[in-house]
């Protein structure tokens, strides 16, 4: 079961959190998700998701505390929604005219808006408080909805009316303890809830339902509500919990965080001095930074093999049909610096590359081995610096140095490829990259050279040669 809501990051679970847990998985809560409220609890929500394998989280300010919205704090929440695995919504969000001491109507129809369009830009769904604004909330999210926009209302009250508005924008809606109350007027609403758009919530530690009402509310206590609904609707408590479940992972998209997690697992950091341990191993706990892989200098080296593709035309006979050679299988090693200051996102290496072909002289006539020099100079670009495996893909020019028979001639070429790095740190002496990657070179003009026909005599040829490189790399990033 998912409890699709819960604060389990305030004071009221500091002193038996892990109680709790054990508590809601006893009861078959597997997974919980903790919305934000306002910035200064984001590193506790995101320490809590680092630490605990149930936990998942949405980043966003509440609209209690919309006045604390800023570009900065939307910096924020743009910078952890792209980055953290765990980071499943924008949320919460949204409108709450309830009280008088609350920020301005237009200082919160403000903030939820830009937290809107950061959701749709990061592709993430929104979590969506609402308090006596009906009008103008569903008037935003109206005004705001296209492709790019999911969203579940939480702790839905009892409104027909908004639960099709609700509908005919293709939202969610989630239920929590108020539907067990004796006062409670959600039966025509739980009755009309499509069984594909609800989920449950306990809105931990507020609103604990029926029989526990009057305690601090917690996860495990999200079954009663799953009972509400099935008594209602008259089904299968069971199928009811399954229903819920499906349609969690659905919005939350849960199901693809977790494949995430399985190949890239936990954040790591190097050049970093903020190392700290506190498990019973003394393994290292996460904690989360702007650049979890800082990447300042680092030098390395690479094994590889060449495919060599060499495009002849020939000058002397013009109705000779240009031929392609493929040399394959030679062997390639060199070296590289690399430099990350830049940006997370960027890194700027330089690389030296050496292949001696042997195979010129087995198969096609040269006088010596054809050795093949090649400076590197590649920008690569990964959308993932923040987690364990960085995927990238990578361009820049190149200087290629041949020897071919004997002949020595330097070309100008294009490096371009892909290739992803896993992140091992190594306590606090640094980082160790280790990459797969596979590059190609173009040489952009072609040079004349000498071919050895049958008979022992020269013929000149324009030659132009394209290299491909499958390689492994290794770079060790020191710790400064």
């Amino acid at each position: 079961m998912i409890d699709t809501h819960a604060h389990l990051d305030t004071e009221r679970f500091e002193n038996d959190f892990d109680e709790v847990i054990t508590r809601a998985k006893a009861a078959g809560v597997d997974k919980v998700i903790i919305p934000a409220i306002e910035p200064s609890a984001y590193d506790r929500i995101v320490e809590l998701a680092d630490k605990y394998d149930e936990v998942y989280f949405g980043i966003g300010v509440h609209p209690h505390s919309a006045d604390k919205y800023d570009d900065e704090v939307g910096a924020k929440i743009y910078q952890i929604a792209t980055t953290h695995p765990k980071c499943v919504a924008v949320g919460e969000i949204g409108l709450d005219y309830f009280y008088d001491n609350l920020p301005e109507k237009r200082v919160q129809q403000h903030a939820f808006r830009e937290q809107i369009k950061i959701a749709k830009k990061v592709g993430k769904p929104i979590i969506v408080h609402n308090r006596d604004s009906d009008e103008d909330l569903i008037k935003l999210l109206t005004d705001e909805k296209d492709d790019n926009l999911q969203a579940v209302m939480h702790c839905f009250p009892d409104s027909v009316d908004l639960l099709k508005s609700a509908m005919d924008l293709g939202f969610y809606v989630s239920f929590t303890g108020n539907i067990t109350f004796k006062k409670s007027e959600h039966k025509e609403v739980l009755e009309q809830v499509p069984l594909d758009k609800f989920m449950i919530e306990t809105d931990s530690p507020y609103m604990a339902p029926v029989p526990n009402r009057g305690k601090r509310n917690e996860p495990s206590f999200v079954t009663e509500i799953a009972k509400k609904i099935s008594e209602v609707k008259n089904m299968k408590y069971e199928t009811i919990v399954e229903q819920t479940i499906t349609n969690s992972k659905k919005f939350f998209g849960i199901a693809t965080v977790l494949l995430a997690l399985f190949a890239m697992s936990s954040t790591a950091y190097s050049q970093d001095e903020e190392y700290y341990y506190e498990d019973e191993e003394d393994s290292p706990v996460e904690i989360y930074e702007e650049a979890p892989y800082p990447k300042f200098i680092g030098i390395g080296g690479f094994f590889g093999t060449n495919t060599i593709v060499e495009s002849q035309t020939f000058i002397e006979d013009e109705n000779k049909e240009p031929a392609n050679i493929s040399y394959e299988g030679i062997t390639a090693y060199g070296g590289s610096i690399t430099y990350g200051g830049l940006a997370d996102y960027l890194i700027l290496q330089a690389g030296y590359s050496y292949s001696k072909n042997t195979k010129s002289v087995e198969t096609a006539g040269a006088i010596e081995p054809n050795i093949h020099q090649i400076l590197e100079f590649s920008t690569l670009w990964t959308p993932n610096p923040h987690n364990k495996i960085n995927f990238y893909g990578l361009i820049g020019p190149s200087f290629i140095m041949n020897s071919i028979n004997g002949t020595e001639n330097s070309q100008l070429g294009l490096n371009a490829g892909l290739g992803f790095i896993l992140n091992v740190p190594i306590g606090n002496i640094g980082l160790l990259n280790l990459a797969a990657e596979w590059k190609l070179n173009f040489e952009l003009s072609s040079a004349e050279r000498e071919l050895l026909k049958a008979d022992n005599e020269f013929e000149t040829i324009e030659s132009n040669n394209f290299y491909s490189i499958p390689r492994l790399n290794v770079i060790f990033y020191p710790n400064f």
